[in-house]
């Protein structure tokens, strides 16, 4: 065979195949629905007025804004300085200690624990519910100690909130936050 016959053998072959091809039902491609347009039965177009993307952004805003659910932060609670007194050379008086517990609703005798763990002196509650702590201590020294105590034991790590309770179970001490629900296990500041 000469390679014309050879080419026309081929050629018809290949009508064969799109006749066969055509006939297959897998192979039949498949027509296309028109998409009609939605038209509601109850429509009046003239009323309705044509609003602009930028008048249809300030509607939804305004909308958000009526509905503003609270995703702030949760203001934490201004706590005042603890006040400090010396007594003689040889003792230093909290006399708010029962007003700063009661704001943080922590139990003094957890806070007492804390700060003179960590100021590393000894100390008692009075009659008057004041700390009494042994040795001259410094203001600022103080209230580095209980901000530690107050960033530890109080203030959420998720939400910053300072609605938070302290549970203690097996040894564990967790923080529960009563604002974003979350329970978190404390790790017990270094002292140093």
């Amino acid at each position: 065979m000469d390679l014309q016959q050879e080419l026309e053998q081929e050629a018809c072959w290949k009508l064969e195949l799109d006749k066969v091809t055509k006939l297959d039902p897998s192979k039949k491609k498949k027509k296309k629905k028109k998409k009609r347009p939605f038209i509601r039965e109850d429509a009046t177009y003239d009323s309705e007025p044509d609003y602009g993307y930028a008048e249809l952004l300030s509607r939804v805003f305004d909308m958000l804004r009526e509905e503003e659910v609270s995703t702030q932060r949760p203001r934490t609670v201004m706590m005042r300085r603890p006040q400090l007194l010396a007594q003689g050379t040889h003792i230093t008086v909290c006399l708010d200690f029962a007003h700063l517990c009661t704001m943080m609703h922590r139990k003094p005798g957890h806070v007492i624990t804390f700060l003179l763990g960590q100021m590393e002196t000894k100390g008692w509650l009075n009659k008057q519910h004041q700390l009494e702590m042994k040795g001259l201590v410094s203001s600022q020294h103080f209230q580095a100690v209980f901000q530690r105590y107050i960033d530890a034991f109080v203030i959420c790590s998720c939400c910053k909130s300072s609605d938070t309770a302290l549970a203690e179970a097996n040894g564990i001490s967790t923080l529960s936050c009563e604002m974003c629900g979350l329970v978190a296990m404390i790790n017990e500041p270094n002292p140093l």
